[in-house]
């Protein structure tokens, strides 16, 4: 079971902490409570003020400027609230012959979703790739532009 702790004082020598087991039903409460509020984000319409832009790393592959990516995998709104961490998205160059994932960064993930369930369809441009910082990388910058239709 959990265990919820407080540190109520600390001196030179000493620290007192209050620990209290946290039952079943009030984790599940909590956990609830979290999916439906991530439910609500995720299904809010999103129409951003400008286009989103995030990194992905092509591992293998070499992408060029100004190349379009498509989405062909995004979990469901469902499988993002239960786990939006483990969620991943799948990317394809229009000729289908360059896959890339993106698995990291909840937010952006949270945006796509968003999008995705905004407008249906999404434009994905590689705009930049990284600098020699990033040498050990094949990471490039996209940004998601709504085809507004």
């Amino acid at each position: 079971m959990p265990i919820e702790t407080e540190i109520l004082d600390v001196t030179t020598s000493t620290c007192t902490i209050r620990c209290r087991l946290v039952q079943a039903e009030e984790v599940n409460r909590a956990k609830e409570k979290e999916q439906e509020k991530l439910r609500a984000e995720l299904t809010k319409p999103y129409r951003p003020k400008k286009p989103v832009e995030f990194s992905i790393d092509a591992k293998s592959y070499v992408l060029d400027i100004e190349e379009r990516l498509r989405l062909t995998q995004i979990p469901s709104i469902d499988e993002c609230i239960h786990d939006i961490h483990g969620a991943v998205f799948v990317f394809a160059s229009i000729d289908g012959k360059k896959t890339v994932e993106k698995g990291d960064e909840p937010d952006i993930k949270k945006k796509i979703v968003r999008l995705t369930h905004t407008f249906g369809d999404l434009d994905f441009r590689v705009i930049s790739k990284s600098n020699e910082k990033h040498w050990y990388k094949s990471e490039y910058k996209l940004q998601v532009t709504p085809i507004d239709t």
